[in-house]
């Protein structure tokens, strides 16, 4: 092989690569797009959770007050 057809086959070469890497950019900046998604979908759930805890804990709490006040009553008849 000559100088020229070595260069040649570099370049060649040299291209394939740029080429993958610049995909490999590409898909990494989709990655990262999806991972935030994904945070913002994970942290709201975190809210939605903690909203429904504390609806359930108040629903328990009102239990509680209900429970109570049979009891009351139970106890003065």
């Amino acid at each position: 092989m000559s100088t020229v057809e070595h260069i040649n086959l570099l370049e060649t070469k040299l291209i394939k690569v740029l080429d993958f890497a610049k995909q490999v950019v590409a898909e990494n900046a989709h990655l990262k797009t999806e991972v935030e998604l994904y945070r913002k979908q994970l942290s709201e759930l975190g809210e939605e959770q903690s909203h429904i805890r504390e609806g359930v804990l108040s629903i328990l709490d009102q239990l509680n007050q209900f429970e109570e006040i049979l009891s009351k009553d139970n106890t003065a008849l």
